[in-house]
């Protein structure tokens, strides 16, 4: 299986725990005012050139791993769950090497009738950094094209990377909100209760 890939880094530091093979998917649903990489977000089917297989990845990362300490595999974007069952295959593979896995998503594409989906591909992601853009549903639309709809999910063992772009009230009053939020969803997984 191939995916469209936008590029790779050797010596990533802050896409998860260590030094990490960082790979960028070409492939993003949300417009985010501030994205660093829009440069990711269409995929060109007629460009065979940014194809890559599982196998020269994996290749990539065996040729630096004695550099990556206590590292891994962060998949980033772009979105990498536009392109899933290549993530997955590629996150299979990996842990059947010993590889550490992060999945680095804004969570805009979860959907619950593809949950057998997502639940193939946490079992093999030892970490999700979930990169909530806003927490206000309005906002998160102006900032990215999309209504913020995902808190109806948690994604196993995770980290929240949270742009913080307002004032330093709106700042605190955000965050609050947020641990606010995502703390109800945690418990009411636990709990069935809202």
């Amino acid at each position: 299986m191939e995916g469209h890939i936008h590029s790779t880094e050797s010596f990533g530091t802050v896409d998860g725990p260590g030094i990490r093979f960082v790979i960028f998917f070409q492939g993003c649903p949300m417009r985010c005012q501030y994205c660093h990489n829009p440069d990711t977000w269409t995929i060109d089917n007629s460009n065979t050139e940014n194809l890559r297989s599982v196998e020269s990845l994996l290749k990539e990362y065996d040729g630096i791993k004695e550099f990556l300490h206590d590292g891994g595999i962060t998949a980033t974007g772009g979105e990498p769950l536009v392109q899933m069952e290549f993530l997955t295959e590629l996150f299979e593979t990996a842990k059947k090497k010993g590889i550490h896995t992060c999945l680095d998503t804004s969570g805009i594409l979860f959907r619950q009738e593809r949950r057998e989906e997502f639940d193939r591909l946490m079992a093999v992601t030892d970490l999700v950094m979930l990169d909530i853009k806003h927490i206000d549903p309005e906002k998160h639309r102006i900032l990215t094209g999309h209504f913020n709809s995902l808190f109806h999910c948690v994604f196993g063992n995770g980290q929240l990377p949270h742009p913080l772009l307002d004032s330093q009230s709106q700042r605190s009053a955000k965050i609050s909100r947020t641990a606010e939020i995502c703390q109800a969803h945690i418990l009411s997984q636990f709990t069935g209760k809202r």
